[in-house]
């Protein structure tokens, strides 16, 4: 379960984001985030983190539900090893921004997510929704990078 809810969390950050303000340049913003989504949304169901880690900052932090922080890229990549141990694979992805806002170089995202995976332990699919807190970071060449990702689940699983 430890390396299935990191990896659920390391997930949210490739929902589709949605319900922008409509100001033009978070308009702008907006279009960037989703088209960055739609990769990651990509490179999650095909099991490539490496594409994925392009998106973080060095320093990101993932707060998982049930584990301590994960911080930085060399302790994310060390968390990949395990998901690939145990053969996550993930089915599904889907989510929606219910509130953004920038202030500096820095967006806030608040949404939903809904996802499905199966592991070598458990070939029939396991889904989990919840809600997710993301601070993405403006970049000196403009781009995004995840700086946060904090999420949690909008159900007990041990019930």
């Amino acid at each position: 379960m430890r390396i299935v809810t990191i990896f659920l969390f390391t997930a949210l950050s490739f929902i589709s984001i949605n319900n922008f303000a409509v100001f033009a340049q978070e308009d702008e913003v907006r279009e960037i985030l989703e088209s960055i989504g739609s990769e990651l949304t990509q490179a999650l169901l095909a099991g490539d983190y490496d594409k994925i880690m392009t998106h973080f900052t060095d320093d990101i932090i993932v707060f998982p539900v049930f584990d301590p922080p994960i911080k930085g890229k060399r302790a994310y990549r060390e968390a990949v090893k395990q998901v690939k141990e145990k053969a996550i694979q993930y089915q599904s992805m889907s989510g929606s921004s219910t509130e953004m806002w920038e202030c500096g170089n820095m967006v806030y995202d608040i949404g939903t997510f809904g996802m499905s995976l199966v592991t070598k332990v458990s070939p029939k699919p396991i889904a989990y929704y919840g809600s997710y807190f993301h601070v993405w970071q403006k970049q000196s060449d403009g781009s995004y990078k995840l700086k946060y990702m904090m999420s949690n689940l909008d159900f007990n699983p041990y019930e």
